[in-house]
C-alpha cells in the first residue's frame, strides 16, 4: 500500500530527483544566455572578468550567488582550450556537485569536464579544492587535460602521485586545484599527524573534496582502513618455518588443481583427485567464502598439533592452546590464510623477490602496500621469497571517517542510484540522477551460463572468432590476472591477435586503451578498464595527431572516421564479460565502456557454475540450474536467470554494507581518540614554547601519584608520598612541604586544588629545580627540547594504545558470548585504555624532563650540549 501511495505521489509532485532537475532549468537558462556574450570577448577580457570575479569573493560571500557568472566562464575557457563545451545536462551536474550532492552519470557523459565546474566555483575562495580520483593514473590524466582551463583561468593546478618529493607535495597542495588518489590525500593526512614540525605538513585545511567514483571509494573500498606501519623489530623466519606444516593441510572446498611443479601430467592429476577426496573425508579447515575466513577443524587441530610435536617446535607435553603459545597461534592463522585465502594472480603478484598487492576493485598493482597481521610475511613463505619483519601499526584511518574531515562533500559516478541509503545513512550525501545528452543505444544479452570453465571458455572463444571475422572490436572483462592470462593463452594457441591488460602491463594501458577501440581488436582486461577508461570507436588518433604536421593530421583524421564508421557498421565495442562480480556497480562499469555518447555498443556475460560467484548462491538455485541442462557443453539463458544472479548480488551488497556499518561504528569510537590526538599535536606543533605548562603538568602528576600511592600502600602515607617523590624525580626537595602535613588529613590536602596547595608546592619546587639546572641552555632550544620531547612520547604512546584497541577489537567479539554488547562493551574499555595513556603521556613527560642533566664536554663547548632523558641522550636537533 505504501508503495502504491509514494508512486501516486511521484506522479503528482515528481520525485526528489525531478524537483532538483526543474529547478536547475532556470540557472541553466541564465547560464545560457551569457554565452553568446562571453563568445564575444577575446581571451584577455574573459580572464580579467574571471579576475574581477575572484577579487571580489570574502567570507561573507555565497558561491551560490556567483554560479551563472563562474560557470558561463568555466565553459567558454573549455571551448577555448580543449575544445569541448558544458551541454546543459553537465551544467546541471555542476550545480548538483556544489551543492554537495552525489551525481550519477551514465558513463561516457564527460564526468571530467562537469567537474571543472564545482572546483573552479569552490576555489575562488582560495582555500583549495581537492578532486579525488581513483588511481593517479587518472589523477594525472585529469590535471593535466583539464588543468588547460584552469590554467586560462589564472588558477594553480597541483596533482599528488606516488614517489614525490615533500616539497613538490607541498607546492602541489599550496595549489588551488589538486587532483590526487584517495590513498595519497589520506595517507599524507596521516602522515602529517606524524610529523615533529610544523614545516613537516604538507597538506593546508580540508575544505571542498569531489571524488570521481564516489561509489567505490566510499562503499567497495570502505571495509580496508588505511594503515601507516613500521616494522617491529621481531623475526619473521618463524613463517618459513610454519608455512610447509601448514601447506600439508586440506581444506573444504575440494577445488585442488594439478600442481605445476609436478611434470607428468597423470600424476599431477591424480595427486589433485587424491587431495580433493582426502578434503572430502575428512578435511583439516573449512573455508567461509562469503566471508573469507578459515578455521581449523578438530582433524586441523590435531594434524598441527602433530606436526608442531614432530618437528620439535611444540614440546611433547604441551597443547597448542596454553597461554604461552598465542604466538605461534598468530603464525599458524597468518598461514592458513595465506594459503587458503589469499592466490596469486588474484589477490597478489610476485614481483623480483617482492610480494607486490592486487587492488581487488580496480585489478592495480599495489607497490609498496603490504597486508597486516603477518599475512604479508605468511605469502612470502608460501612462494618462497625474502621475508620482511612484522609490521606494527603507527597511524590508521579509515575513508569514511577521513573525507568527514572535508568542511565540504560531493561526489559523481556511473552507478551510486543503487546505493543511495548507504551514500544518506553514512555519509548525509543525496544522491541525484543526471539525464544522459543523448538516448544511450547499448544492447544487453542475458547472461551465457555453461556448466563448466571449459565449456564457458570454449564458447567465449567461438563468440570472439564469430566477432573478430567481421571487424568489430571486443574489450573482454576478467576479474582476475589468472583468468586474464588463461584467456590470453588460448587465444594464441588459436592464433587470434589481441592485447592484455592487467597489473603486470600496466605501464602499457594508456596506449593499449587507445586501440582497444579499432576495427577487430581484441583486448582482454581485468577491473583496470572498468573504470574512467574511454575506448573511442575507430581507435583514438591523439597520440598520432600532436606528433603530425597539418597534412598529416588531415589523413590521419580521415584515415579514423573510416575506420570509426566501419567500426560502427559492425555493431560498436562488444564487451563480453567472463564472470559476475559480487557487486552489480563493477559489472555496470564494464558494461559502460561501450555505447557511449550515443555510439552503437553491446555487451554480453559468459558465466560457469564453477564461477565464484555461484560457490556462493543458494544451493536450491544452483540445483535447478543443474537440472536444466541434459547434455554436455549445453547453456542456459533466460531473463530468469539474471534476475537471480541480480539478486544474489545484492544479498552480497547488503552483506557488505552491514560489515562497513560495523567497521564504522568501532572505527568512530577509534576516531574520537584520534582526532583528540591529532588536534594535541597540532597545537603542540603551533605553540614556541609549552615551558608554562609544566607546573599545571607536574602538579596533575603529582596528584596522581600521590593518590595511587596512598590507595596501594599500608605504610606511612607521609613516607610512602616521600618514597615515591624520591623515586621518580632526582632533585631533592625541602622537607618543609611534608612538614605540615597531618596523616590524618594528607589525602584531603592531595585532593585540595585550591590556589598554593600541597601538589602545587611541590611542584613549583620541582620545576623551579628544573629551571636551575637548564638555565645553560639557551630559552629557544630549551623550548624545542620540551616540545620535541612531548611529541616523541605522544607517538610512542599513541602506537601502543593502537596495538592494544586492535587486540581488544579483534577479541571482542566473544563478550556476546555472556550477553554483553560487543559495541558498548568496546566502547567503555576503549575509552578507559585512552585516559590511561593521556595519564601515562603526562606522568612519563613530566619524569623525564625534570630529570633531565646537563653535561658540558669543554672540548665540545662550540656544540649543543647533550641532555640525558631516560636510558638515552637528546641532543636540541634530534
Amino acid at each position: 500500500m505504501l508503495a502504491v501511495l509514494n508512486y501516486l505521489l511521484k506522479l503528482i509532485i515528481g520525485s526528489n530527483n525531478d524537483r532538483f532537475i526543474k529547478k536547475c532549468k532556470p540557472i541553466v537558462a541564465a547560464i545560457n544566455a551569457l554565452e553568446e556574450t562571453l563568445s564575444n570577448l577575446s581571451d584577455a577580457e574573459i580572464q580579467k572578468r574571471f579576475n574581477t570575479l575572484k577579487a571580489s569573493m570574502n567570507d561573507q560571500s555565497n558561491l551560490s550567488d556567483h554560479i551563472v557568472e563562474c560557470f558561463a566562464l568555466v565553459r567558454e575557457a573549455g571551448k577555448r582550450t580543449i575544445g569541448l563545451r558544458h551541454h546543459d545536462v553537465q551544467l546541471i551536474g555542476g550545480i548538483a556537485l556544489h551543492e554537495g550532492n552525489i551525481c550519477e552519470m551514465a558513463t561516457g557523459e564527460g564526468k571530467t569536464l562537469v567537474a571543472t565546474l564545482p572546483i573552479v566555483l569552490n576555489a575562488l575562495t582560495g582555500q583549495g579544492v581537492h578532486l579525488v580520483t581513483v588511481n593517479s593514473y587518472l589523477a594525472e590524466r585529469d590535471a593535466t587535460w583539464m588543468g588547460n582551463i584552469y590554467q586560462f583561468l589564472g588558477l594553480s593546478v597541483g596533482m599528488v602521485i606516488p614517489n614525490m618529493s615533500h616539497q613538490d607535495k607541498q607546492t602541489a597542495y599550496a595549489c588551488d586545484i589538486t587532483y590526487g588518489s584517495n590513498n595519497e590525500f589520506a595517507f599524507d593526512f596521516l602522515r602529517d599527524n606524524m610529523a615533529t614540525t610544523r614545516e613537516g605538513k604538507v597538506q593546508r585545511k580540508l575544505q571542498f573534496a569531489l571524488i570521481d567514483e564516489v561509489d567505490q571509494i566510499f562503499i567497495e573500498e570502505a571495509r580496508t582502513p588505511l594503515i601507516i606501519s613500521g616494522p617491529i623489530g621481531k623475526s619473521s623466519e618463524m613463517y618459513a618455518t610454519i608455512y610447509p606444516l601448514v601447506d600439508q593441510l586440506f581444506s573444504d572446498t575440494k577445488l585442488y588443481k594439478p600442481h605445476p611443479k609436478i611434470k607428468k601430467k597423470s600424476l599431477a592429476h591424480l595427486c589433485a583427485a587424491l587431495q580433493n577426496a582426502a578434503a572430502e573425508i575428512a578435511p583439516h579447515a573449512t573455508i567461509n567464502i562469503k566471508e573469507k575466513q578459515v578455521e581449523l577443524t578438530e582433524a586441523g587441530h590435531e594434524k598441527i598439533e602433530t606436526l608442531l610435536h614432530d618437528h620439535h617446535i611444540l614440546p611433547e607435553d604441551q597443547n597448542l592452546y596454553d597461554n604461552h603459545h598465542a604466538q605461534l597461534l598468530h603464525y599458524i592463522d597468518a598461514c592458513l590464510r595465506a594459503k587458503f585465502i589469499l592466490a596469486k594472480d588474484i589477490d597478489y603478484i610476485i614481483h623480483g623477490q617482492e610480494i607486490v598487492i592486487i587492488d581487488e576493485h580496480t585489478g592495480r598493482a599495489m607497490k609498496g602496500r603490504r597486508w597486516s597481521s603477518g599475512h604479508h610475511q605468511a605469502v612470502e613463505a608460501k612462494e618462497g621469497v625474502t621475508i620482511q619483519e612484522e609490521n606494527q601499526t603507527l597511524a590508521s584511518i579509515t575513508f569514511q571517517n577521513f573525507f568527514k574531515l572535508y568542511d565540504k562533500l560531493a561526489g559523481m559516478t556511473g552507478t551510486a542510484d543503487t546505493e543511495a541509503t548507504e551514500f544518506e545513512e553514512i555519509y548525509n550525501l543525496q544522491v541525484i540522477v543526471i539525464p544522459t545528452n543523448k538516448t544511450c543505444q547499448r544492447i544487453e544479452d542475458n547472461d551465457i551460463i555453461y556448466m563448466t570453465k571449459k565449456e564457458k571458455y570454449d564458447a567465449i572463444l567461438e563468440e570472439i572468432k564469430t566477432r573478430n571475422a567481421k571487424q568489430q572490436p571486443l574489450l573482454v572483462g576478467t576479474t582476475s590476472i589468472e583468468d586474464s592470462e588463461y584467456l590470453s593463452a588460448l587465444l594464441k594457441k588459436h592464433r587470434i591477435k589481441h592485447r592484455v591488460l592487467n597489473a603486470k602491463q600496466h605501464a602499457q594501458e594508456a596506449e593499449i586503451i587507445a586501440q582497444a577501440g579499432k576495427p577487430g581488436c581484441v583486448t582482454i582486461a581485468t577491473n583496470m578498464a572498468g573504470r574512467g577508461t574511454d575506448i573511442v570507436l575507430g581507435g583514438n588518433p591523439e597520440a598520432q595527431l600532436q606528433a603530425a604536421t597539418p597534412e598529416e593530421a588531415e589523413a590521419i583524421t580521415a584515415d579514423w572516421k573510416k575506420e570509426q564508421e566501419l567500426v560502427k557498421a559492425a555493431g560498436g565495442l562488444h564487451v563480453l564479460g567472463t564472470e559476475r562480480h559480487e557487486s552489480r556497480r563493477v559489472d555496470n562499469q564494464l558494461k559502460g565502456r561501450c555505447a557511449r555518447q550515443g555510439d552503437p555498443g553491446s555487451c554480453q556475460f559468459f558465466l560457469s557454475l564453477e564461477d565464484h560467484l555461484f560457490r556462493i548462491f543458494p544451493q536450491g538455485v544452483l540445483n535447478f540450474i543443474k537440472s536444466s541442462s541434459t547434455k554436455p557443453g549445453e547453456s542456459l539463458q533466460a531473463g530468469m536467470l539474471n534476475s537471480a544472479i541480480a539478486s544474489n548480488q545484492q544479498k552480497m551488497e547488503a552483506h557488505y554494507f552491514d560489515i562497513r556499518k560495523q567497521v564504522l561504528k568501532y572505527d568512530n569510537i577509534a576516531n574520537e581518540q584520534r582526532l583528540a590526538i591529532y588536534q594535541q599535536r597540532n597545537d603542540l606543533l603551533e605553540m614556541a614554547s609549552i615551558h608554562e605548562e609544566l607546573l599545571p603538568m607536574t602538579e596533575s602528576t603529582i596528584r596522581a601519584l600521590a593518590k595511587k600511592t596512598l590507595t596501594e600502600t599500608n605504610e606511612s602515607p607521609i613516607d610512602s608520598l616521600k618514597s615515591i617523590l624520591q623515586g621518580r624525580f632526582r632533585h631533592t626537595i625541602d622537607e618543609k612541604y611534608l612538614a605540615t602535613c597531618s596523616p590524618s588529613k594528607i589525602q584531603e590536602q592531595i585532593d585540595n586544588t585550591e590556589d598554593n596547595n600541597l601538589c602545587a608546592q611541590l611542584a613549583q619546587a620541582y620545576v623551579t629545580a628544573y629551571e636551575q639546572t637548564t638555565e645553560q641552555i639557551p630559552l629557544d632550544q630549551r623550548d624545542m627540547i620540551e616540545k620535541t620531547l612531548l611529541l616523541q612520547i605522544i607517538d610512542h604512546n599513541w602506537k601502543e594504545h593502537l596495538l592494544t584497541i586492535e587486540d581488544l577489537r579483534e577479541g571482542i567479539g566473544f563478550r556476546s558470548y555472556a550477553q554483553k554488547n560487543p559495541e558498548h562493551e568496546y566502547k567503555i574499555e576503549a575509552h578507559a585504555l585512552f585516559s590511561d595513556m593521556l595519564e601515562r603521556v603526562r606522568e612519563t613527560y613530566i619524569c623525564q624532563i625534570l630529570n633531565l642533566e646537563v653535561q658540558t664536554d669543554p672540548s665540545r663547548a662550540e656544540q649543543a650540549p647533550q641532555q640525558h632523558i631516560g636510558n638515552r641522550m637528546l641532543t636540541p636537533f634530534d
